[in-house]
């Protein structure tokens, strides 16, 4: 059975909270997942999901919570030519509709392991109707495999994208038609999430030359740090976007910005924000705190700089929410579940004025 910590209810308050988690062991509820240094057992979430073998057909591969995806979105995937794709995904489906769930399957021990124990928990944590939102989508990844686990568990689930690269945003439509978008609920919002609305320049190349095909094999894009100046027209499209030459040798693009506030208004109260928004992060939480303590009952924030995972520490901490994890950008740390190399950093955090489940 699984064994999870107790729920909590809005009205407790923060200093209350901190004092009753200090009191918790991780390894009560983890089932030791380290002894004398070797790894012995998964986080108790994966425990409510079924897991299967991952399998390919032509460009199509199945994940190993089934979630279906496309060789062209992923950096190291082959480039390979397949005729007929359509046929080649309905042996995808029919072979999928075969699997049964493999109880040796997990996610992998790296640093996406705590984005899925988030992902899990926020899911099992909902009512029958989900909301999550994925803020620098990509092509959608977490916000599918989210979706995924709530019909898993026969939820409702609505997830919310916001992209601004253009070729990652017809991606993220290909990507839940690919995943019977009929099952569940999702809206793309094209641009960036920001402190204020307005516009502003957002690298779609670091340098390299400007090529939709190299969408695949760089997810860095961010807004453009550098001063308008800096910053020449040239007369080259991307994507039906004109160019920007950046004095760097970058190119950009003007996309629309969009308030987390006015998102937050808009998308009302949320299970789950997972944030991969390279380097914004903490400008946002900080002009978003108010309203993210209101409507959003977790945080998984991808973290990139020292300075903002010290500036989102002190304004969550500050608004009453408890830190769950917490590993910087750029080293190699200890964990429940062994030494972890983190490239992006990570911080799990928790809305202690929600019902919410620890973990």
């Amino acid at each position: 059975m699984l064994k999870l910590p107790s729920l909590f209810g809005r009205n407790n308050r923060p200093s209350k909270l901190r004092k009753y988690r200090d009191r918790i062991d991780y390894k009560t509820f983890s089932g030791m997942p380290v002894e004398n240094g070797a790894f012995t057992k998964h986080h108790p979430a994966f425990e409510r999901f079924s897991f299967f073998t991952p399998i390919s057909e032509g460009p199509f591969s199945s994940g190993l919570d089934q979630t279906i995806y496309h060789q062209k979105y992923c950096q190291f995937a082959p480039e390979i030519s397949f005729e007929n794709e359509a046929g080649h995904f309905q042996k995808l489906k029919a072979r999928q509709a075969q699997l049964v769930a493999n109880d040796s399957m997990y996610p992998g021990i790296n640093e996406e392991y705590f984005e899925w124990i988030d992902i899990y928990l926020s899911v099992l944590g909902a009512g029958i109707h989900y909301k999550m939102a994925e803020l620098g989508a990509g092509y959608g990844r977490w916000g599918m495999n989210a979706a995924q686990a709530a019909v898993q568990l026969g939820k409702q689930a609505e997830i919310y994208f916001v992209e601004a690269e253009p070729q990652h945003v017809r991606w993220i439509h290909e990507h839940a038609g690919l995943n019977s978008d009929d099952l569940f609920d999702y809206e793309v919002v094209d641009g960036v999430v920001a402190a204020e609305n307005g516009c502003c320049n957002f690298y779609v190349s670091d340098g390299q030359e400007l090529d939709v095909k190299k969408s695949r094999e760089w997810f860095g894009q961010s807004i453009a740090t550098e001063a308008a100046a800096d910053i020449a027209q040239d007369k080259s499209e991307y994507m039906g976007h004109e160019v920007i030459e950046c004095a760097s040798g970058a190119k950009a693009i003007e996309v629309t910005a969009h308030s987390i506030n006015d998102l937050l208004a808009k998308w009302g109260e949320l299970d789950l924000i997972d944030m991969d928004v390279q380097g914004e992060e903490a400008s946002i939480i900080e002009a978003g705190i108010e309203q993210l303590s209101e409507n959003v009952k977790r945080l998984h924030i991808g973290t990139h700089y020292a300075e903002g995972e010290a500036r989102i520490r002190a304004a969550l901490q500050e608004a009453g929410w408890v830190c769950l994890r917490d590993y910087v950008a750029g080293q190699k740390q200890p964990t429940p579940y062994g030494e972890i190399d983190f490239s992006d950093g990570v911080q799990s955090w928790i809305n202690p004025r929600f019902k919410v489940i620890w973990g």
